[in-house]
């Protein structure tokens, strides 16, 4: 078993490749930290928002500071900026299917965008062999969208690399994956679920990563009985597209911690959980300098642990990663992710959504002609109120899982 890559990484970008350990590391970070907050002062909203914030002493002083939610990143936008717009590369703007009013819009410098195409390249070395050949199951129309950065920095590590967007239905996936001999396959985990089942025995994927939306272990342990090993990948356009990467021993993924601090809290209270307890993901950026973010709620669940991994590793690994999202109903809390385990589990469903309506549950659903609506029961007593079958993918199907509340 290999050690990740992500630590040969962060002992690069830290300047500790001669001695990274995670005091040393702790320390970088520390240092970082409080370099970041003395930057943020470029920025009207930081001026505002952390008033009086006195450098930090420790790691734990952290959550002395207020926490940065969705809403200030919609209602002050350029606020957030600590550069002059003619030193920010690119802007993502965020737009999802379970979001309304202002869009999130996020600032890169061309940096900024670099680091993460290193962390891309390095990373997916935890999953690939020597000129092993990869396909990307992603957009990559918008320089330096993930796709766009996959398919260019790849190539750098001898591994020919091909976009296939949209999916298509499983069975043209399948025949591209053939067309261009895929080793590794990147891509949503319901597109990589229907392209694993529709393989077949004989086929030449050996690795897939599992990216972009939460992945239920009844998923991965479909596509893993169809002789494909599953790694999984945390980010999103906040953390810098890139977030962490499992390695060979696929227990947590290991955080690009020279660029991002991961705090656990309850979500409740906003306390920090100790080590191992699930809570709400909060995020702290460490090497940008066009729009930080400092203690961002993500609105994802997780845990972490700071222990060795072990392939040998001392990176920070996040564990349980999930999205704490759904409807609180007279039967108790009906999450996303409770759906997501029950019907994941029934083979031959490839992807469905979900809406809450006071009539019941409401269903449409992408799968073999095996998986009926009888096949459905909702959680905790709640009525099925329709399940409807989808032809193939749509624009729906690119999104994350939410369940929508149409009470």
């Amino acid at each position: 078993m290999k050690r990740t890559t992500v630590d040969t990484l962060t002992a690069r970008q830290t300047a500790l490749a001669e001695s990274l350990s995670r005091e040393s590391l702790d320390a970088w970070q520390l240092d970082r930290l409080n370099a970041t907050l003395r930057h943020v002062t470029a920025s009207p909203f930081y001026r505002r928002h952390l008033t009086g914030i006195a450098p930090l002493n420790s790691l734990a002083d952290l959550s002395r500071l207020p926490f940065l939610t969705t809403g200030d990143l919609r209602s002050e936008g350029l606020n957030l900026q600590c550069l002059s717009q003619s030193e920010i590369a690119r802007i993502i703007t965020l737009n999802t299917s379970g979001s309304t009013g202002a869009a999130k819009r996020i600032a890169f410098t061309s940096g900024e965008l670099k680091a993460t195409r290193e962390f891309f390249r390095e990373g997916m070395e935890n999953l690939l062999r020597p000129e092993e050949r990869v396909l990307v199951l992603l957009p990559a129309d918008r320089p330096d969208s993930t796709g766009d950065l996959l398919r260019s920095c790849l190539p750098e590590k001898g591994h020919p690399t091909f976009i296939h967007w949209p999916p298509g239905t499983p069975q043209q996936c399948a025949a591209v994956v053939e067309a261009h001999g895929a080793n590794c396959v990147i891509g949503l985990p319901q597109h990589l679920l229907s392209l694993a089942e529709t393989l077949g025995k004989r086929h030449p994927v050996c690795t897939v990563l599992l990216n972009s939306d939460y992945a239920p272990p009844a998923l991965r342990q479909r596509i893993e009985a169809c002789g494909i090993t599953t790694f999984l990948h945390y980010g999103a356009t906040e953390t810098g597209l890139g977030g962490g990467v499992e390695c060979d021993h696929h227990h947590g993924c290991h955080l690009r911690e020279a660029d991002i601090l991961v705090e656990i809290i309850d979500p409740q209270t906003g306390v920090p959980l100790a080590e191992g307890e699930t809570g709400e993901i909060v995020l702290t950026t460490l090497r940008r300098r066009a729009m930080p973010l400092i203690r961002y709620l993500t609105g994802d669940s997780g845990a972490l642990t700071r222990q060795p991994c072990a392939c040998g590793g001392i990176t920070t690994r996040l564990l349980d990663i999930h999205r704490h999202q759904g409807c609180d109903t007279p039967q108790g809390f009906l999450s996303s992710r409770q759906l997501d385990d029950l019907f994941f589990a029934l083979p031959g469903l490839f992807d469905y959504r979900a809406a809450l309506a006071p009539e019941g549950l409401h269903l449409e659903y992408l799968a073999s002609e095996e998986i009926s609506p009888s096949h459905f029961t909702p959680p905790s007593g709640i009525p099925l109120a329709s399940a409807k079958r989808v032809p193939g993918w749509t624009q729906k199907h690119t999104f994350k899982r939410i369940l929508r509340d149409l009470r």
